[in-house]
């Protein structure tokens, strides 16, 4: 055995030469050749390496290495509960020349040296166990300098999904041999098509512990720091991305990953026949109490698709069955959602610009109850409206409604107020109906936009609040206090 600090070399041995001078050494203050060294690192990666010592007064190391091993090794190195290693090899060649100043100061004789070298990982097969990740077929080739490291090519199927890319590791040789260094790396990434819905959550309450290392090391030490502070670059090209009902396709846009958040900026995507827009963060997942505040942009898209997609954002008075028409939005939304990334509704807050074209509402039980109330002749299955321009503000379960006008071909009206999206508080929905709307049939849908501009004239208004069926009761009102 030989021991260097925190190294460990086993099985050494080594074939060499004491000389007085080394070829081309200008003074002949002592040589060392070695010509063969062999041995295991890590107790059991083997390595091989030839070496010169010139100039023994202020020594000058030249080196070739080779190391190889399978990464099944990297098991006993880890916590049972952390990473598990089933198949693959790691390979890594390198040639160093420095001095080993001040007995083999690291940051002065590595860092200041010169250092080439290359390396792969073929079949690779790992699982990290914390956040469910399953990593399967990786394939890599990789360089590395004095000071960088760079994936020259990476294949690799993460939860069964197949991705690619290429980058750099900024500062990495640093970062591996002085402390206190944030590790930060540059991707590009591509990927087919991504389906989250082979993730799970992490639900880390139900997480058996992680368990302690057979054998801690230096690679065990390197991999926990950089996952502590590496600060990762993405730029992501996807060509589609599905999770339950969503489906997007041509997915673009830069990711920032730091320990515990992400950084969405200018992610983009066709979504919904349309396009949308995605900007924001989400911090708390190392706790796994994700913090979510996002804005984004919804353009010429199917609204029907959207409420589809999203998952009715998770109300129920008005679903995709109930709504048609082209959606233009702006939102800015924040929550917080707990381990299996479920919304808590009281944490949400939002600010909400949309416009609706060629709309229609379709079976929707607000306005089955209108009818009852008011309209029991007039047909409300089915009605279509003019364009529906509106800003909306969200304060946890409660949907807070400026007052807009609706124009419709079988109803027109107005409403402002408060909606409940849950049992946490009432909906108070203050209904403005023209009294017009009592003595015609409808209108064409084109002749609709000319109300948004007319004196509608004396109006009814009706106060709508929930009933224990889940609808609406409605009753008359003398004003809107």
């Amino acid at each position: 055995k030989l021991h260097f600090r925190t190294m460990t070399l086993d099985e050494v041995a080594f074939k060499g030469r004491l000389l007085s001078a080394c070829e081309n050494q200008d003074t002949a203050n002592g040589c060392v050749q070695v010509e063969q060294l062999s041995g295991k690192l890590f107790g059991t990666a083997a390595f091989n390496a030839a070496l010169s010592v010139t100039n023994l007064a202020d020594p000058y190391i030249a080196a070739d290495v080779q190391v190889d091993m399978p990464l099944q090794e990297l098991n006993r190195m880890f916590a049972p509960g952390q990473f598990r290693f089933s198949k693959g090899d790691v390979a890594v060649n390198f040639h160093y020349k420095g001095r080993a100043q001040e007995h083999f100061d690291v940051e002065r004789a590595l860092l200041n040296a010169q250092l080439k070298g290359t390396g792969h990982i073929t079949e690779g097969a790992f699982e990290y166990k914390p956040k469910g990740y399953h990593f399967s077929a990786v394939n890599t080739r990789f360089e590395f300098d004095e000071k960088d490291l760079f994936i020259k090519d990476i294949q690799l199927y993460l939860n069964d999904n197949k991705m690619e890319g290429n980058g750099r590791f900024h500062g990495f040789l640093p970062f591996l041999f002085l402390p206190d260094r944030e590790l930060e790396t540059s991707l590009e990434v591509s990927a087919g098509e991504f389906d989250f819905g082979k993730f799970k959550a992490p639900q880390k309450f139900l997480q058996p512990p992680a368990g302690k290392p057979q054998d801690s090391t230096a690679v065990t030490r390197l991999v926990y720091a950089g996952l502590e502070n590496i600060r990762a670059h993405l730029h992501l090209s996807i060509d589609s991305v599905k999770y339950r009902n969503f489906r997007a396709t041509n997915v673009k846009g830069e990711l920032t990953m730091k320990p515990g958040m992400l950084r969405f900026e200018d992610t983009e995507m066709a979504l919904c026949d349309g396009a949308f827009r995605l900007n924001g963060r989400i911090q708390g997942l190392e706790e796994n109490k994700p913090d979510i505040d996002v804005q984004v942009q919804f353009r010429n898209t199917d609204i029907h698709k959207v409420f589809l997609a999203f998952d009715n954002f998770g109300q129920e008075g008005l679903t995709s069955r109930n709504i048609e028409g082209q959606l233009n939005a702006d939102i800015s939304f924040s929550a917080r959602a707990n381990a299996n990334y479920d919304l808590l509704p009281a944490s949400m807050k939002g600010q909400f610009g949309l416009k609706v074209e060629n709309g229609a509402l379709i079976n929707l039980p607000a306005l089955d109850s209108l009818q009852g109330f008011l309209l029991r002749s007039r047909g409300l299955s089915n009605i279509q409206f003019a364009t529906l321009e509106n800003a909306f503000e969200l304060k946890g379960q409660d949907l807070l409604v400026d007052r807009f006008f609706v124009a419709s071909t079988a109803l027109s009206f107005g409403v402002e107020g408060r909606y409940a999206l849950g049992g946490a508080s009432d909906t108070n929905l203050l209904f403005e109906v023209p009294v017009a709307n009592l003595f015609w049939q409808g209108k064409e849908v084109d002749a609709l936009e000319k109300l948004h501009y007319k004196k509608r004239g004396l109006s009814i208004l009706l106060r709508a609040t929930d009933n224990e069926e889940g609808g609406l009761n409605f009753k008359w009102v003398l004003s809107k206090k």
